[in-house]
């Protein structure tokens, strides 16, 4: 076995997941989007990362259905949209206006965020 076998070995869907088989995270992924647990109890918010877009020319979706998919299983969704390239800060204040409207929208105290690559960064601004 060779260094390369051994670091990948703990990596794989079989070992995260034993009860899922070889196609462990396709399996786990399927559930997790088959699920009608997808109700949540407070609003998502989902941030793009740096150079996002909501559709790119129209036709592919940023967040690849996820929100409809968490929408049509009863959960309240929102997709912000920040500056595609700048810094945190920026981004983070410009986030945080968005959830003072989302949240006065929506009426709830608490809001779930879920960022991708940098939005992960943006959020964690906005929760500080």
């Amino acid at each position: 076995m060779t260094l390369k076998d051994r670091l990948r070995a703990p990596l794989t869907p079989r070992a995260l997941l034993p009860s899922l088989g070889a196609a462990g995270s396709i399996a786990a992924g399927v559930l997790l989007m088959t699920s009608s647990h997808t109700d949540t109890k407070y609003p998502v918010v989902m941030a793009h990362g740096l150079g996002g877009w909501t559709k790119l020319f129209g036709v592919l979706d940023y967040f690849y259905g996820i929100p409809e998919t968490l929408m049509a299983g009863g959960s309240e969704v929102y997709s912000t949209k920040t500056s595609a390239v700048n810094n945190s800060e920026v981004r983070g204040e410009q986030l945080l206006q968005q959830i003072k409207t989302i949240t006065a929208i929506s009426g709830k105290p608490k809001l779930n965020l879920f960022g991708h690559s940098m939005g992960g960064i943006d959020i964690r601004y906005v929760a500080g």
